[in-house]
């Protein structure tokens, strides 16, 4: 089970500095994501409320399921599984001649802290700056009044729904969020 908020940020080098004041260490340094959601056509697990992620990152890859979110709760809840992958492109052709596409592909930055069991993620997107923590809801709380935000500041959608929010308020389509370049 994963318990996860995301809060917008302004600066990202003014929270590094909030996070070293409470003590988090550094786990990961700032690395790029590719990630792509995978669906069958008809959008049958978009349309369920699941997620199938092929993420690639630091030269490694992982494979995610994400159930449907719980609804109605502060924190975004979801039943997760993850694995390593060996070849992502391979997996990639695999996951084509069994019927699934590649409906979704954002990227980012990420550099991860962790505050003792707390996953602290900053993401750098094409959508604007984000930390995610990732933990127990009272770990959670206590870490963003330390930071410096209220629940109030909590956002439980995924990027994809962000971004679609983001692309209908810029009047724009697209189908990826990806960094100018990339596409």
């Amino acid at each position: 089970m994963e318990i996860e908020v995301k809060i917008r940020v302004e600066s990202l080098e003014e929270l590094k500095k909030k996070i070293a004041e409470v003590g988090a260490v550094l786990v990961s340094e700032r690395l790029f994501e590719d990630n792509f959601l995978l669906d069958f056509p008809g959008r049958i697990l978009k349309n369920a409320g699941c997620a199938l992620r092929l993420r690639k990152t630091g030269g490694r890859t992982f494979l995610t399921f994400k159930g449907k979110p719980k609804e109605g709760e502060r924190y975004k809840i979801v039943e997760e599984y993850e694995t390593t992958i060996a070849d992502g492109d391979a997996a990639l052709s695999i996951f084509k001649k069994l019927g699934l596409y590649a409906a979704f592909r954002y990227q980012k930055y990420r550099q991860e802290y962790r505050l003792d069991e707390l996953h602290i993620l900053l993401d750098e997107t094409p959508i604007g700056n984000f930390v995610e923590m990732e933990g127990r809801p009272e770990e959670i709380d206590q870490a963003a009044s330390q930071l410096g935000f209220s629940s109030d500041a909590y956002i439980t959608k995924s990027y994809p729904i962000l971004y679609a929010a983001y692309c209908r308020e810029k009047g724009i389509e697209s189908d990826a969020m990806v960094f100018a370049g990339e596409e």
